[in-house]
């Protein structure tokens, strides 16, 4: 079973050339959610939401890979320790903290 993030499919009218399906979605780029999007196709090739929806199927699949939580405590600690207890984003003595509990937290989580 595939985790699907928020996304959307919209019509976007132009003036000049036929109207487009667009497919939004976001990713967090260096802590920060940045939009993105991609046009599907024109009106004329896909007539219906539902065709357009189609089309999008595949590109939510391959969008979405590897993007899965962790699969233990020992994972979220250890992505913790990584990515989220760093000096732009804790005190020093939030770091030096959980540095000193962490011997404690090795005996009761395989880490």
């Amino acid at each position: 079973m595939h985790r699907f993030q928020q996304e959307s499919l919209f019509k976007v009218v132009r003036k000049r050339r036929p109207n487009v399906w667009v497919f939004r979605r976001y990713d967090y780029i260096s802590g920060s959610r940045v939009y993105k999007k991609q046009i599907i196709g024109s009106v004329l090739q896909l007539p219906s939401r539902r065709e357009a929806e189609k089309a999008v199927l595949a590109l939510r699949s391959s969008i979405n890979v590897n993007k899965g939580a962790p699969r233990t405590i020992g994972d979220l600690a250890a992505h913790y320790r990584l990515h989220e207890l760093t000096k732009e984003k804790k005190s020093f003595s939030t770091i030096d903290n959980h540095r000193l509990c962490r011997p404690q937290l090795s005996t009761a989580i395989r880490l």
